[in-house]
């Protein structure tokens, strides 16, 4: 393919008027349409413009038996990232931990004692003793008053 051939196929594949081509690269319409008649031919300047606009080498502009490099995507590597030991190790001790806290509130919450019946002290019968009564007495019973 000539280079004619390819600046016009290439302005036409991005889409590009004559007009709109050569006010990219500052010259005229007329210089565009004689470079792809092959009446002109572009200068260097003018060729580093094109080959930017186009997204192509000057190689592939100037050499007929030029032929694109294979494309290769961008190399991907899957990286596994180890956890280190230590923040799985706090992790177990952290949902350990969360576990033995559910179980002592729940426990506290299944075996505690009922409350005992409250008295109001105005409820109270009261004895009073002296104190040589407690100082001999062994035992004190008090009784609920019913």
């Amino acid at each position: 393919m000539t280079l004619e051939q390819k600046l016009r196929d290439s302005r036409i594949g991005c889409g590009l008027s004559q007009e709109d081509l050569a006010g990219k690269v500052n010259v005229s319409r007329q210089t565009v349409s004689g470079w792809e008649r092959g009446t002109v031919r572009p200068s260097a300047d003018n060729l580093a413009a094109l080959s930017e606009i186009f997204q192509i080498p000057v190689d592939a502009l100037l050499k007929e038996d030029w032929v694109p490099p294979e494309e290769k995507g961008p190399a991907v590597q899957i990286v596994e990232v180890p956890v280190p030991r230590s923040i799985r190790w706090r992790l177990l001790v952290l949902a350990g931990t969360a576990i033995l806290i559910v179980g002592i509130a729940i426990g506290a919450l299944l075996f505690r004692e009922p409350p005992e019946k409250v008295v109001l002290s105005s409820q109270l019968e009261t004895e009073v003793l002296s104190p040589e009564e407690l100082e001999n007495a062994e035992y004190i019973e008090l009784l609920p008053l019913e």
